[in-house]
């Protein structure tokens, strides 16, 4: 069996030794069995969707498996495979339930998941209908604190506000009929990811890592 990997970043491979043949993705230099997208090209972001990216990954993996019947895919991001073909879905593996993968996927549906295992900041559940008047946003807002808002699926910091009293007003477009998470911002907080491991009986075993903001991403 030939692996490729398929993502973001090429680099995500670099110290995988042998596993992947190659890889298929946004960021990557075109060496060492890489093919990417942004390579010649303006640099995007990936946190957003490109319709062109993906088509870019798509036809690459269409052409792979013409060319190389026995290869398979890894993805960075399952959900990103879901609607393939077909013949791109068989040959992904790790390829989890889709449901689930978007219950991962969801901030507020991962919460209720994890809640009572792994510690969490306190955060409310709000209805974009009328957040900006909302009275007790306004009153943090008016005592100089500062509050995170942010969409149930977003990555990246795309779709995560911080809004203090010259911004409040960006309140006034977020979707009526939506609901987002609501904190306090914490200063100088050390960023911690819940990392899951989903087991053939389809439970959830999750824990906690921290991240500091001086380690190198490779």
């Amino acid at each position: 069996m030939n692996l490729y990997w398929t993502g973001a970043r090429g680099s995500d491979t670099k110290y995988t030794g042998t596993l992947f043949k190659g890889s298929i993705t946004i960021y990557g230099n075109d060496k060492n069995g890489n093919v990417s997208y942004c390579y010649g090209r303006e640099r995007i972001n990936h946190n957003v969707f490109c319709a062109a990216s993906s088509e870019f990954i798509l036809k690459n993996q269409l052409e792979l498996i013409a060319r190389e019947p026995d290869c398979y895919f890894m993805a960075y991001n399952p959900n990103y495979v879901y609607g393939a073909p077909d013949i791109v879905m068989k040959k992904t593996v790790c390829l989890n339930d889709q449901q689930l993968m978007k219950k991962l996927e969801n901030k507020i549906e991962f919460r209720s998941i994890a809640k009572g295992t792994i510690q969490m900041i306190e955060c409310e559940l709000l209805p974009g209908r009328g957040l900006s008047s909302n009275e007790r946003i306004r009153q943090l807002v008016a005592g100089g604190s500062r509050i995170v808002v942010q969409y149930p699926v977003s990555s990246g910091g795309e779709g995560t506000l911080l809004i203090d009293a010259s911004n409040i007003g960006i309140l006034d477009g977020l979707d009526e009929n939506e609901e987002y998470l609501v904190s306090k911002y914490i200063e100088d907080n050390i960023p911690i990811n819940a990392h899951c491991v989903i087991y053939d009986d389809y439970s959830i075993r999750a824990n906690c890592v921290i991240h500091s903001p001086y380690m190198a991403r490779v």
